[in-house]
């Protein structure tokens, strides 16, 4: 028992036996963060005020890659960000995976990203 605010104490790879399992399943996934060939979106982009507008459906890769140099805003973490986020144990990387709704578009009705609510990410599960 303790207060709302605080908060438990950080973890550590020796504090679950399977930790250092599910790590060494991380290397090629580390390799391909590294080098850029698979990047990760940031949260706080689609948590953003008006992402919608930003953002009204799911974009191929490219078409967020052309949108973040255009805007000069920041959609994908870096490499250095997502390898630092994936070897924290604060659970800071989850994945998304869906069938294409269109062999054209993976998302033409925008069914798919209006259920990715991130305002219940940082909700405390207990």
């Amino acid at each position: 028992m303790g207060c709302g605010t605080s908060k438990p104490a950080a973890l550590t790879a020796a504090d679950h036996k399977g930790c250092p399992l599910l790590a060494a399943l991380d290397k090629q996934l580390l390799a391909a963060l590294r080098s850029g060939a698979i990047k990760l979106l940031r949260a706080e982009f689609l948590r953003t005020d008006g992402s919608e507008a930003v953002l009204p459906e799911l974009l191929r890769r490219q078409e967020l890659e052309r949108m973040e140099e255009e805007r000069r805003i920041r959609i994908f973490l870096t490499p250095k960000e997502a390898v630092a986020a994936l070897r924290s144990l604060s659970r800071e990387v989850a994945g998304l995976t869906y069938g294409w709704a269109s062999p054209d578009h993976p998302d033409v009705t925008g069914e798919y990203l209006a259920n990715v609510n991130p305002t219940e990410w940082d909700r405390d599960p207990g």
